[in-house]
């Protein structure tokens, strides 16, 4: 199959007019509804769009309103500090309950936007479970008098249609500051991949490799040339080290937000080739994405994109869990998405769709920093795609960066090609078919983590943006870290049944995301009962050593000058690649915080209050041990090691759909804990990395080898093998 890319500077079908963050404060007043004011503009027709006529009357729409918080300084202030390592609060996170008692929108606004919402004849739902939005539904006729706005039938020039808002929807003055931003008003796409292109030529790379018992191992040495497989990717980023004391992800949860079907097979086949058995599962919100009816023939874009995020990290981190947030392409569906993961509490989130910052909106940028906002508080880990056309993200000739990457709370990643897996080989920023992006934010202030690294920004004026005071760097600077991008350099993934390589930011992303799920399930994080978060103000506080440099390469992209790399931060490549060896201890501990590098600059910063709120109560989060039957305490395996299995069965026989507990138990000499792994389990089973315990109900006949490891503090290790036989139910 052809080495493909898939190009994450994600591009907007629907424009809307961007006025700033400051809310609109224009008012109008229409006969019979009193004060009105608006709450958004309107809709802006794409170019080669038509309008060709007024929806329906009876034509049911749903809506979500996002609502603002009550108290959205000491919002900002308790994300900032809870995440910062030199703060009393850090790591003190809130729960979703927490969260919506303290930063939820009060109960007299919420009240009169029900009130408001219902009188027009809308049915509306409860307050979501963070306090921060309604949903509300109801005919075309109803949402039309309801905001007093039109909405008509939308022709795109690829012949699809939508609909859209094309007057200026307005609430009742009572009603509308409480309402950030309105999404359902239209359903024209919110994101969509830019191209899907073939990699030119093929790079060869070097490999300095050793197959080892831990982590991933391919069933061929590369599925394509030039490409990587998951033990290569993990080698060159110091992830080896944690595989090889066990460290595979098991017990960490990461929610990958998505807006397109894929094959369930494709990944199934994928993990099959690695030996991984990562937990996958789909969630739809809102209906969830169209399915791939037709299969392989459906279109270029089925399921590319969630089949590369749900392998990368399937590959990375093999035991880990991988809840797959499936929507419809929407900015309703878009903001549910993001709104659903965070109200899960999903400890690590990772986003490879998006949109050109200028084109998503000010009220829609607006309602999702709060939702990251809230992630950071409750300790959600975001990390998103910086967009594959470099600092020519918007593909307007003009310098742009990416939304969601370029929000505060969220961590933007870059591209790099890397032309060897051996740890700190040196790379370069990723520009050849596509580019890594970044650049400057023309909406966001430079965030407290940024203080000290930003580079230049004269030529960009974003003394619009919130606590932007007209210095030469006073924004939000993006990306902030980097991984392999190149296509000619990148992801063996398996995708509508055939073998292949992908790249993109979209690849890169979720190697970072990998990244913390090892950490999260580490001896050191679960020792200190603590999970990774934000990881911006932590990453920047960091020495320097934790990353590998990229020094060399550019993100110009069609004719726009981008940004070079250097020594240390730049708008290329961020921080660097990571060095895991150093970069996974360090992200559980308490670090001693380094302070940035000198800069000459002259840097501009917002400065927050403290909050009020007084930090929680840590609650320990040591596991609780799973009883099981006991096994006879003979002792089984090769001398001359530390950890020894107790006897066990070698060999299982069970059926589909039955329950499977299995409970290994091992002894160490030195009385150190022992954890668990297990490479090809049968699919549906699952190993409990503390207790040794085997789980679950298998879905799958046919007959396999598991390999399950005990290994101790020290690194001792004993790896016995089990048969498994899986009868028809």
């Amino acid at each position: 199959m052809p080495r493909i890319v898939v190009r994450l500077a994600l591009t907007a079908a629907a424009s809307l007019v961007c006025s700033g963050m400051a809310q609109a404060a224009s008012v109008r007043t229409d006969a019979g509804s009193g004060r009105r004011v608006l709450v958004q503009q309107a809709t802006v027709v794409p170019a080669g769009a038509a309008v060709t006529g007024a929806l329906a009357a009876s034509a049911p729409v749903q809506l979500t309103l996002a609502l603002t918080p009550s108290d959205p300084q000491a919002l900002a202030a308790y994300a900032q500090q809870v995440s910062d390592p030199g703060s009393a609060l850090y790591r003190q996170y809130l729960s979703v309950g927490e969260f919506a008692a303290r930063f939820g929108a009060g109960a007299s606004e919420v009240a009169s936007v029900r009130a408001a919402l219902s009188q027009a004849g809308l049915s509306v739902g409860s307050v979501s479970a963070n306090g921060l939005s309604l949903s509300a539904s109801g005919s075309a006729a109803r949402i039309e008098a309801a905001f007093a706005t039109q909405l008509d039938h939308i022709t795109l020039a690829d012949g699809t249609t939508a609909y859209a808002d094309v007057t200026d929807p307005t609430l009742p003055a009572a009603a509308a500051g409480a309402v950030q931003t309105v999404t359902g008003l239209d359903t024209l796409p919110a994101a969509a991949p830019a191209d899907l292109i073939r990699a030119r030529g093929s790079h060869a790379h070097a490999s300095g490799r050793s197959p080892k018992a831990a982590g991933p191992s391919s069933c061929i040495a590369s599925e394509s040339p030039g490409a990587y497989t998951a033990a290569e990717i993990g080698a060159a980023y110091g992830m080896d080290g944690a595989w090889d004391v066990g460290d595979l992800g098991a017990g960490a949860t990461v929610a990958l937000a998505e807006l397109e079907p894929y094959l369930s097979s494709d990944v199934a086949e994928y993990q099959t080739c690695d030996g991984t058995n990562a937990a996958v599962t789909n969630i739809n919100v809102d209906g969830g994405s169209p399915s791939c009816a037709h299969g392989r023939d459906y279109d270029q874009y089925c399921g590319l994109e969630d089949v590369l995020d749900i392998e990368d990290i399937a590959g990375l981190a093999p035991d880990s869990t991988i809840d797959v947030y499936e929507a419809p392409n929407t900015n309703n569906g878009l903001l549910d998405l993001y709104q659903s993961i965070v109200d899960q509490n999903v400890p690590i989130i990772s986003t490879s769709w998006g949109a050109c910052e200028t084109a998503a909106g000010s009220n829609l940028l607006a309602a999702e920093n709060v939702i990251f906002q809230e992630a950071a508080v409750q300790g959600e880990a975001v990390f998103a795609a910086a967009g594959d056309d470099g600092a020519n993200d918007c593909k307007t000739g003009v310098k742009a960066v990416d939304d969601p990457a370029s929000q505060p709370y969220v961590t933007g990643v870059g591209g790099t090609t890397m032309t060897s897996d051996v740890a700190g080989a040196a790379e370069t920023v990723w520009n050849d078919s596509g580019a890594g992006g970044g650049g400057v934010s023309r909406d966001w202030a430079q965030p407290t983590y940024q203080s000290g690294f930003a580079q230049a920004q004269s030529q960009i004026d974003c003394t619009a943006a919130p606590g932007g005071g007209g210095s030469s760097t006073s924004c939000r600077e993006v990306p902030d870290v980097a991984a392999d991008a190149d296509p000619n350099t990148g992801y063996d993934v398996y995708w509508e049944g055939s073998w292949g390589s992908a790249g993109g930011t979209s690849a890169a992303t979720p190697t970072w995301a990998s990244l913390v799920a090892l950490a999260d399930s580490s001896s050191a994080c679960i020792a200190g009962g603590v999970r990774v978060g934000f990881a911006n103000e932590l990453l920047y506080s960091l020495p320097a050593s934790d990353f590998d440099d990229v020094t060399s390469g550019n993100n110009s992209d069609a004719g726009v000058t981008g940004y070079s790399a250097g020594s240390g931060y730049d708008m290329a490549s961020g921080r660097g690649t990571p060095n895991g060896a150093a970069l996974l201890p360090a992200l559980c501990g308490s670090p001693t915080v380094t302070a940035a590098p000198p800069n000459t600059q002259t840097t501009t910063t917002a400065t927050t209050a403290t909050p009020t709120p007084t930090p929680p109560t840590p609650v320990p989060t040591t596991p609780t041990p799973i009883q099981g039957t006991p096994i006879p305490t003979t002792r089984s395996g090769a001398g001359g090691t530390a950890v020894r299995f107790l006897a066990s069965r070698r060999r299982r026989t069970t059926r589909v759909g039955r329950r499977v507990r299995v409970l290994l138990r091992a002894h160490d000499q030195a009385d150190l804990k022992i954890r668990f792994s297990a490479r090809r389990l049968p699919k549906g089973l699952h190993i409990n990395r503390t207790t040794g315990l085997i789980s679950g109900r298998p879905t799958r006949m046919g007959r396999s080898a598991s390999s399950i490891t005990a290994r101790d503090s020290h690194g001792d290790s004993q790896t016995i093998v089990i048969r498994w036989v899986v009868r028809r139910g």
